[in-house]
């Protein structure tokens, strides 16, 4: 299954989130509530996909997600937000999110859309 780091300033949503995505053999390499970490130990680990909260401390997520892109594009970002503002997610869109899930969390969304990455994943190593 896939490699997953998730990072979210909630504990509680890092929590819930894990606890499902264990439940169906995923495999969480590391979590973080801390943007500076976050982007530290992604280039260390190499997830095959990162969960990543808008609202971050440090650093919110649209600037962790502009570092990450930034020196691995074929990095797959997926953008956990309650925030629906436009410019917004249009940013995100822009340096490279693969999909947007809103919270409160649907469940089967995140495993479709881990299926979308993994799907992904076959057709760049095809």
């Amino acid at each position: 299954m896939a490699k997953i780091m998730l990072i979210d300033s909630s504990h509680e949503s890092r929590l819930e989130l894990k606890s499902f995505l264990l439940t169906h053999n995923h495999d969480i390499v590391y979590e973080t509530h801390d943007g500076f970490e976050a982007i530290e130990r992604y280039f260390l680990i190499k997830p095959e996909i990162i969960f990543l909260d808008l609202m971050m401390n440090n650093y919110d997520g649209l600037e962790i997600l502009k570092k990450i892109k930034q020196k691995d594009p074929s990095s797959k970002i997926i953008i956990l937000t309650s925030n629906d503002k436009m410019n917004i997610l249009e940013e995100c869109i822009k340096f490279g999110s693969l999909v947007f899930i809103s919270k409160p969390l649907n469940f089967e969304d995140i495993l479709s859309t881990i299926s979308f990455v993994n799907e992904i994943n076959l057709l760049q190593s095809s």
